[in-house]
């Protein structure tokens, strides 16, 4: 599962005279303030546990809140549908995918250079 956050993009209308455009202004700054929040909650409860995978292997849950969000058995994108060979390349691919979500980025993604940083084996 990937997990993707997302902030809906903001637009600004004209407005036909100065109320109308300031009571939009007032609106989309409660709009952004409110998003912000929410973001920056979710970031205080990001976290991630490694744990066994079956063959001797490992993977990872990441959690929101308490709620799995994540949970990585195999490596993705690897054909033999494996876990990780160590804890520490599970961890360190975990931590990253935390990094990525407390920094707010929409898209959750690796890519194969980075992994090959990650995976330690």
């Amino acid at each position: 599962m990937i997990l993707v956050f997302s902030l809906s993009s903001i637009c600004f209308l004209k407005a036909q005279d100065s109320n109308q455009k300031n009571e939009e202004q007032s609106s989309l700054n409660q709009t952004i303030l409110s998003k912000n929040t929410a973001v920056s909650q979710v970031k205080k409860n990001i976290y991630f546990f490694v744990k066994e995978a079956p063959d001797d292997r490992f993977g990872f849950n990441i959690y929101i809140d308490g709620i799995v969000v994540m949970d990585q058995t195999t490596i993705p994108g690897r054909p033999n549908g494996k876990g990780y060979s160590s804890f520490l390349s599970a961890e360190n691919v975990a931590k990253f995918l935390v990094d990525k979500l407390k920094s707010g980025e929409g898209k959750i993604e690796i890519s194969d250079e980075a992994m090959k940083k990650l995976i330690v084996d």
